[in-house]
C-alpha cells in the first residue's frame, strides 16, 4: 500500500497493511470498527466542535463516528476496517 492511501465508507470489510509512518485517510466512516490486528496506530478524529487522538495497540478496537479520520501507523501495523 502507498504511504497514503484513502478508504470510504462503501466497504465492508478491508484489511490494510500499513509501513510506520504511513498515513490512511477514511472518510465518511461513521459506524466502522477499526482494529489493529498487528502493531498500534494513531487515530485523530474530526468532530463537529473538537477533535479526538486516539492510539490503538493490539488488539484494541475503535468505532468511528462520521467525519475524516486519519491512521498513522506507529509501528509496522496491520488494521481491520468493519463496517457493522
Amino acid at each position: 500500500m502507498s504511504d497514503h492511501a484513502r478508504i470510504n465508507c462503501g466497504l465492508v470489510q478491508e484489511t490494510v497493511s500499513l509501513a510506520p509512518g504511513a498515513l490512511l485517510r477514511i472518510e465518511n466512516g461513521g459506524g466502522m470498527l477499526v482494529e489493529t490486528c498487528a502493531g498500534s496506530a494513531w487515530l485523530t478524529q474530526e468532530r463537529p466542535h473538537d477533535g479526538c487522538d486516539i492510539i490503538l495497540e493490539t488488539p484494541e478496537s475503535f468505532r468511528l463516528s462520521n467525519g475524516v479520520v486519519l491512521v498513522t501507523a506507529l509501528r509496522r501495523s496491520g488494521l481491520e476496517i468493519l463496517l457493522q
